[in-house]
């Protein structure tokens, strides 16, 4: 215990010395917006994940609607924040209630849990940033997301404070003013920037850059979660996730390309994790960094057990971990490049024996109706039990390439062995392997090969050893 105590604290420190250097202008940027909406969307997408851990999330209002000037993204945070520690203190049964109200031209926004609730000597303690509450089974001062809470709510005009929910729990009350939008100035404050508190449904910028790699991030620490999450935002577009159970929710509906998961975390952990990621066939081909402790040789063990594609011993330099998920991106890369020109052996382009069979079986579907020009994707998704979605993601990460252009990759190289080891003309070699005329055939082969099928057949004969 007190060896994690020190690396927990070491950790915080890295991350306070990072936001020391990183502190930027914040500005606020309004935009006229239902509030009541805005917030019931809000929870209506974490419902989802209440759900998960059988927690009941209500919503109560006093209006159904209030036209009003307020920045979004920043009052998302907010929310997303105060939900965030509501479930991860909320009682057995848990019990969530979102309230929302008005008052002296102003909109007051509650959120209360019926866990153990907050001393009232701690209660306006945990708004400080990196403040722990030293009872640990009620550590709502988990680090800065709170004390982010409180400023954005500043910046806005308002303010938040605790109360107890009786007969048990704890109730996060705040409030912005009801401001018209001809009315509002634009603010700015000195505050360190940061992403959401809890798991968003989009990530930042999904439109934006879609060749951009998405990384799920999954860390019960609120502070290494927030670091890791403004570290790599810029390069990736990001998810992040509290626990295993998140991970796998948002895994279940995302597109993820990398995981990075901190191995002790409540509810599954990350070796548990790693192994359901592993043994899913939908999921398996995704590659898996695990954080753990320095020195931590059996979780280490276990984590490449379950099929764990590298580990960061905590704390650690930012710069070794980009370079890890540097060297992985690009070694799939790599493998898209070889599946596509050469005939290579599938255990060459996969990391676990699942993504090996799976290919192994689809290229042997693809090759027994490999005469048939109208082998469509819905029938190999049919053959592989496979939706056309999953399908998809699959073969896009371990070949990069589509079920479409993977079937027609497939007849490529057999039409390579056909044009080097037998007689039959281009044409025959075309209608051979299912294209419907030599023409298409001559078109992608050219495309693929950069030459025509009688120029490799030639190349091949005056050079028979060339790879």
């Amino acid at each position: 215990m007190l060896k994690n105590a020190l690396s927990l604290l070491n950790l915080v420190n890295q991350i306070l010395d990072f936001r020391k250097i990183e502190i930027q202008e914040i500005k606020l940027h309004p935009e006229k917006g239902d509030y009541i909406e805005f917030i019931g969307d809000i929870i209506k997408h974490f419902s989802v994940y209440a759900t998960t851990y059988q927690i009941t999330l209500t919503f109560e209002k006093e209006i159904d609607t209030l036209s009003m000037a307020f920045d979004k993204d920043k009052m998302h945070k907010v929310l997303m924040n105060l939900l965030s520690n509501a479930i991860k203190y909320a009682g057995t049964p848990g019990k969530i209630t979102v309230k929302i109200w008005t008052e002296d031209e102003k909109v007051f926004t509650s959120v209360a849990d019926n866990g153990k609730g907050i001393e009232d000597n701690e209660k306006c303690k945990v708004f400080d940033a990196f403040y722990q509450i030293a009872d640990e089974k009620s550590s709502y001062g988990s680090g800065i997301g709170l004390h982010i809470v409180k400023e954005l709510l500043s910046l806005h005009h308002g303010d938040i404070h605790i109360e107890d929910n009786l007969p048990t729990g704890a109730k996060f009350i705040f409030y912005i003013p009801i401001t018209p939008m001809e009315q509002i100035v634009e603010t700015e404050c000195h505050i360190q920037p940061t992403e959401e508190e809890m798991v968003s449904l989009e990530s930042e910028g999904k439109n934006e850059n879609l060749d951009q790699n998405t990384l799920l991030i999954v860390e019960d620490n609120q502070d290494l979660r927030l670091f890791l999450s403004d570290s790599l935002k810029k390069e990736y577009h990001i998810f992040s996730a509290v626990d295993g159970l998140h991970a796998l929710s948002i895994l279940k509906k995302e597109h993820i390309d990398m995981v990075i998961t901190d191995i002790m975390m409540p509810n599954m952990d990350g070796i548990e994790l790693c192994h359901a990621i592993k043994s899913d066939i939908k999921i398996s081909h995704i590659p898996v960094i695990m954080l753990t402790a320095k020195n931590d040789i059996e979780h280490i063990k276990k984590g490449l057990t379950e099929g764990a594609d590298d580990y960061i011993a905590k704390p650690f330099n930012l710069d070794i971990l980009k370079l890890r998920i540097n060297k992985i991106l690009k070694w799939k890369q790599e493998c898209h490049r070889k599946f596509s020109i050469a005939d290579i052996p599938v255990s060459d382009i996969t990391s676990s024996s699942l993504d090996e069979s799976f290919i192994q079986k689809t290229i042997k579907t693809v090759e027994e109706h490999i005469e048939n020009p109208q082998f469509s994707v819905e029938e190999l998704s049919s053959i592989i039990g496979m939706s056309r979605s999953n399908l998809y993601n699959k073969l896009m990460s371990i070949t990069g390439s589509s079920p479409s252009e993977f079937i027609r990759i497939i007849r490529l190289k057999k039409s390579l062995k056909l044009l080097e080891k037998t007689q039959m003309t281009v044409a025959e070699v075309a209608y051979k392997v299912g294209f419907n005329t030599p023409k298409i055939f001559t078109h992608y082969f050219k495309e693929e090969y950069k030459m025509t099928p009688t120029e490799y057949r030639k190349k091949k004969e005056e050079s028979p050893n060339e790879a």
